[in-house]
């Protein structure tokens, strides 16, 4: 199962994928890339839930597997030995 991701580490994986910023918004800080605009938790005690930051790669347009491998968070398996 995927682990949690401090706000810090968030943003600079997606500045990784062109994304610059945080910038001030009303309620929320946001990146922007390419007239796009992505808005992002504000900053809490604690790291940001997996189910949060799925929806936040999703409208990112992010494949799974590209964010686990700028992530450093990229699962390898093996393939399995016949006996």
């Amino acid at each position: 199962m995927p682990k949690p991701i401090s706000r810090r580490d968030l943003i600079i994986a997606l500045r990784t994928f062109g994304w610059t910023g945080p910038f001030a918004g009303k309620r929320h800080q946001y990146l922007v890339k390419e007239g796009k605009r992505l808005t992002i938790p504000n900053p809490h005690s604690s790291d940001i839930d997996w189910s949060l930051t799925k929806q936040i790669i999703a409208q990112a347009e992010i494949a799974r597997a590209e964010w686990d491998v700028a992530t450093g968070r990229q699962t390898t398996t093996q393939p399995q030995k016949d006996t």
